[in-house]
């Protein structure tokens, strides 16, 4: 009775394929193929390997035969089951055990980097703060404190008198200078327009003026008294003061009023604007 390598071999040959062709197909390799056909059983360390590997070998021929699987199963018994864990004697060799390593926990060097970068911008804004205080000291120092000029007195007398005297921001080439009349209690204003600009004057509680000031025009105004000026155009006009230029009160085309007393001047802020809103009786 033949055996179960030689069965396939010749069902192989019959149909003229090579070990080549039956390996590409089933994916199992020449050698493992010429040891099913050697009957060599040993070779597979399983039973369940070695019946596998001969059903896809007749299944890729075709072969297909009640006695021949019966065949096989009696030449897979030969081979001895593998171990379970557990099975066998002998004693086992000791494993030492693996050293635990515990997670290191590194969530504190972010805490401690984010508090030390706060802590640098927090010391970078102050330090900032600090410089731009003492360079707006300086710069007052330096504004009341020029040379040739009686700044602290003029900044005392006008304390004195209750009135905000502002240098003339809206006119940078004029230097302000305290304001000195020639005669006691007398101060001179002068009103150059450079365009058509509407004045109202007011001195000592009575309006002395109110109209068009052409361009070109100059009007002079020798005051004991307060002086109220208004003008629907600041940068229209320019105003002297005792002979000292404090250039335009304002911007173009704004309504500025200007406070003129024996000592100094005020620039008041504009007046805030009201708006209508339509009023129904029936409350809609």
């Amino acid at each position: 009775m033949q055996s179960v390598g030689q069965r396939l071999r010749e069902a192989r040959l019959e149909l003229g394929r090579s070990l080549e062709d039956v390996s590409a197909r089933t994916r199992i390799s020449l050698k493992a193929l010429r040891a099913i056909e050697a009957d060599e059983v040993e070779t597979f360390g399983s039973p369940f390997f070695y019946r596998s590997f001969v059903r896809q070998f007749a299944d890729a021929l075709n072969f297909h035969d009640s006695e021949f699987m019966s065949d096989v199963q009696a030449a897979s018994n030969t081979l001895p089951e593998p171990l379970m864990p557990g099975q066998g004697d002998g004693p086992f060799p000791a494993v030492n055990a693996l050293p635990v390593r515990r997670a290191r926990n590194f969530k504190w060097v972010s805490s401690l980097a984010s508090l030390i970068a706060m802590m640098f911008a927090c010391s970078a804004v102050y330090a900032m703060w600090q410089n731009s205080r003492s360079n707006l000291h300086t710069s007052f120092h330096n504004l009341w404190s020029k040379p040739g000029a009686t700044s602290t007195a003029a900044y005392k007398a006008v304390r004195t008198a209750g009135v905000r005297a502002i240098p003339p921001a809206a006119a940078p080439d004029a230097t302000w200078e305290p304001v000195t009349s020639e005669a006691e209690g007398a101060y001179r204003i002068e009103l150059s327009a450079i365009e058509p600009t509407w004045l109202s004057i007011n001195e000592g509680g009575q309006q002395t003026f109110s109209g068009i000031l052409g361009a070109t025009d100059t009007k002079v105004l020798d005051a004991r008294e307060n002086v109220r000026i208004r003008t629907g155009n600041a940068g229209g006009v320019n105003v002297t003061l005792n002979g000292k230029a404090l250039g335009a009160i304002g911007p173009r085309g704004q309504i500025r009023t200007v406070v003129f007393t024996q000592n100094a001047y005020e620039v008041l802020p504009p007046e805030p604007r009201m708006s209508l809103t339509q009023f129904s009786p029936s409350g809609e």
